[in-house]
């Protein structure tokens, strides 16, 4: 989140923080920017009043798939300012006093809709230091080990796609709700049944299952700076 100003932002965050999700508020350009370039951005809003100062090329640039919403105060943008920002490359418009409830769910909508688009453009991924590649179209997991470079064949094609969804979003919680939507394709599956596959994903990848954090209420992340 990118505001000079306190709220919502601090709001917004402390409800989104207790849900599961990784926040962080910036108060300026150069704040962003520091955090940016040592990280993937999943998801960004920023206040309308630092547009100036946060041109939304500006912001996309570090990840070209993650989203950008924009906020502003309750009435105070007319629709066709509205309009033209998103015409400009913002991905959505949202009001400073929206329920954080709804907040979080047009999050989540924007997120469905960006990271399916960038699991796709890319055949392969891997975690940033490299250490795990993930390529789906060949079905192969590597991993890094000391003396050079292992294969993990014993994982399903489930386990193999969630992988995938996980390592393709580092450092960002993907939700359970998600994982389904995007590895089972319409089937009726239960939370149990992914956390089941999770279990035996950590089991398989050995010192890498740990990297799989479970954020309790809402799904799992994967890190490696532990």
């Amino acid at each position: 989140m990118i505001s000079h100003t306190e709220n919502p932002c601090s709001t917004w965050a402390a409800f989104l923080c207790r849900r599961g999700w990784a926040v962080k508020v910036c108060r300026s350009s150069g704040e962003f920017l520091r955090e940016a370039a040592g990280q993937a951005l999943t998801l960004a809003l920023i206040d309308e009043a630092m547009v100036g100062e946060m041109p939304v090329g500006l912001v996309k640039k570090h990840d070209k798939a993650a989203p950008l919403i924009l906020f502003a105060k309750e009435r105070t943008m007319s629709n066709k300012n509205i309009a033209q920002y998103l015409h400009d490359g913002f991905d959505d418009f949202i009001e400073a006093d929206i329920d954080p409830r709804v907040l979080e769910a047009k999050l989540l909508v924007n997120l469905r809709w960006a990271l399916p688009v960038s699991a796709r453009a890319m055949e392969e991924v891997r975690s940033r230091s490299g250490r795990i590649k993930v390529n789906s179209a060949q079905r192969r997991v590597i991993i890094k080990k000391a003396g050079g470079f292992s294969e993990i064949s014993s994982l399903t094609c489930t386990e193999l796609n969630i992988l995938a969804l996980l390592v393709g979003s580092e450092g960002a919680v993907v939700e359970r709700r998600f994982i389904v939507d995007n590895v089972w394709r319409g089937k009726v599956v239960n939370s149990e049944n992914v956390d089941k596959h999770v279990e035996a994903l950590r089991a398989k990848l050995a010192c890498y299952g740990r990297n799989i954090e479970t954020v309790y209420g809402a799904g799992y992340c994967y890190r490696e700076d532990k």
